[in-house]
């Protein structure tokens, strides 16, 4: 019985851990969060990050970010005013307009070019 409840929580940290090193790599959010959210909410906390903490196929996340600007898009859209330095999103406003958060990511880090 020992030995059973032995491997159970030791199943019970890696599935944390994996959880969080997943999380760090495919998610936008914090992988130690994930990790801690899943080894406190076992088998719940797993549904729960499967279901909302990975983010959507196709959308850049932490470590597939890059430090420059997406491509300014179309011809006659302007050129890119702010970009989001947490995911990269790019604005194409009048210089003097104010961005306090990003309309992707919900981040506070909008900073002009």
């Amino acid at each position: 019985m020992a030995g059973f409840l032995g491997f159970i929580l030791v199943l019970w940290v890696v599935l944390g851990i994996a959880v969080g090193i997943d999380a760090s790599i495919n998610s936008s959010q914090s992988g130690f969060l994930w990790g801690l959210a899943v080894f406190i909410g076992g088998i719940f906390g797993v549904l729960i990050y499967v279901l909302v903490g990975r983010d959507k196929p196709g959308r850049e996340t932490s470590t597939r970010r890059t430090s420059q600007p997406r491509s300014a898009g179309a011809a006659g859209q302007g050129d890119v005013s702010h970009v989001c330095k947490s995911c990269g999103e790019t604005y194409r406003t009048t210089p003097s307009t104010e961005i306090d958060t990003c309309r992707s990511c919900g981040g506070v880090h909008v900073e002009r070019v």
